[in-house]
């Protein structure tokens, strides 16, 4: 049984691009973007924008990154442009706002950012709105 699985044909990538960008896309917006989202007024105070940038501003871009580019990566819908905030937000987070904390506490970050490099690289695949639009 385990060499008949060794030895079958790869998997399909393009159905790998797919559970991984609803997989990524969702826990992001459900675990960090949607929270940031509806509580923006306990969040603004509270928030750090990086580099004198103001809490306002930088929630908004983090809100923008993890909801809004998260959705459009679910969809496949102009994948690899929707991933480049999402991949910054995740590099500040892991690299500026946890600078000071241990690998442990930075390890969501750097996870997502991963697996959004990932998709990146990957694009949206055959299952996408890329794909029927744009037929790429």
């Amino acid at each position: 049984m385990i060499k008949k699985v060794l030895a079958s044909k790869p998997f399909n990538p393009d159905f790998a691009a797919l559970v991984l960008r609803v997989v990524m896309g969702a826990f992001m917006i459900y675990s960090h973007g949607w929270g940031k989202l509806m509580g923006w007024e306990v969040k603004v105070e509270k928030f750090t924008g990086p580099f004198g940038m103001p809490n306002n501003v930088a929630l908004g871009l983090t809100i923008f990154a993890e909801v809004f580019c998260c959705a459009f990566i679910i969809a496949g819908l102009f994948t690899r442009l929707a991933a480049i905030p999402v991949i910054i937000c995740m590099a500040v987070a892991a690299f500026y706002a946890h600078a000071g904390d241990s690998l442990d506490d930075r390890e969501g970050s750097l996870t997502y950012m991963a697996a959004f490099i990932a998709i990146f690289i990957l694009g949206s695949g055959k299952y996408s709105l890329d794909k029927t639009f744009f037929k790429r």
